[in-house]
């Protein structure tokens, strides 16, 4: 039987304004908190939460015209907005272990949206913060069978340093400073073939 090479992609469709934003993330939250497929990420569920409940209070910050209130609000938004990511690269994780014909259920499950291509895309990749202060956790788009090889920069790209590799589409960074600006990138090898450096993902510590 021949392999269908069409690919489901998860995606977001996030608002820029901060009351719609706070209203499609606390779906995604809720839909998969409730959904036994994202089981295993409700750590993860539980961060974004909380970031959403620290956006809706600074947005009523921002609204009491409090001098520097909205660039505080700005700086969360983009922790929701990281974190939110992160959850859509671990759902798109369970999309490309299930069976095809799951595919729409899963994402559907995860208050999220499926594009369909005719080829499957290069591999992506996403950076978000941990729980642990200084940690940075960062996700692929899994290869089946590959072996990953990690790197980060902390001078936009003019040097990298080599993170532990691994056998899944995920690592983490730990004791960055805050405010620190960092660049990942990975490359997978399977079957004693190793491809080459993905394009680099991005985040400021926070």
């Amino acid at each position: 039987m021949t392999k269908s090479l069409n690919h489901h992609t998860v995606v977001l469709k996030l608002p820029d304004a901060v009351p719609a934003l706070l209203l499609r993330g606390r779906h995604i939250v809720l839909a998969m908190t409730e959904s036994a497929w994202f089981s295993g990420l409700l750590a993860l569920i539980a961060v974004v939460s909380t970031d959403l409940d620290d956006l809706q209070a600074s947005e009523v910050t921002v609204l009491t015209r409090v001098e520097g209130a909205a660039a505080a609000r700005d700086v969360i938004k983009k922790k929701v907005v990281d974190g939110l990511t992160g959850l859509a690269f671990q759902v798109q994780t369970i999309v490309d272990q299930a069976q095809p014909g799951q595919a729409p259920a899963i994402t559907e499950a995860a208050g999220m949206f499926q594009k369909k291509s005719s080829a499957r895309p290069k591999a992506n990749l996403a950076a978000t913060m941990g729980q642990i202060p200084g940690q940075v956790l960062v996700y692929a788009k899994a290869v089946k069978g590959a072996a990953y090889e990690w790197q980060i920069s902390t001078d936009d790209g003019a040097t990298w340093v080599a993170l532990a590799l691994t056998t899944c589409a995920s690592t983490s960074a730990t004791g960055l400073a805050r405010g620190t600006s960092c660049l990942f990138r990975f490359r997978t090898t399977r079957r004693n073939v190793t491809d080459g450096w993905s394009e680099s993902a991005s985040i400021c510590v926070h």
